[in-house]
């Protein structure tokens, strides 16, 4: 028996499913919590950790407490908090959403800058009460 290379279609159906596979494990876990935030504008290479599993982050991306997101020496990222606040990170930066809650009864985001650069204007939590809102850095 010899073996071949797989056909077009067949290496067409895998990629289909590995990219499947990534996008339900970054939707999935973004569908069981409300998402927190939402990448509005991404560029170069962009990512976002998750449970541990870097995964691509694109415009419209999700994020969630916890989630710490990476941008590569060409990347460019645009985050808006559903509070109203918006993060932009800039080339070879790491930024970390420690704990974020905005809802009728409680507040809070406690946010770090792990390394790099970031322009930030709060929203709706900073202008409510300045200590429920926190931005770390090194």
């Amino acid at each position: 028996m010899s073996s071949s290379a797989p056909t077009p279609a067949a290496a067409g159906l895998r990629r289909f499913v590995r990219v499947a596979l990534a996008t339900m494990a970054l939707g999935g876990a973004s569908a069981a919590l409300a998402a927190d935030g939402v990448a509005l504008m991404a560029s170069g290479q962009t990512e976002v950790v998750r449970g541990g599993n870097p995964l691509p982050l694109a415009a419209g991306g999700e994020l969630v407490s916890g989630d710490l997101v990476r941008t590569g020496a060409d990347g460019r990222l645009q985050i808006r908090f559903s509070d109203g606040a918006i993060v932009s990170l800039q080339p070879r930066s790491e930024f970390r959403i420690d704990q974020y809650q905005f809802d009728a009864g409680t507040q809070r985001g406690f946010f770090s800058l792990v390394r790099g650069a970031l322009r930030t204007a709060s929203g709706a939590i900073g202008k409510r009460n300045r200590d429920d809102y926190r931005m770390q850095t090194p």
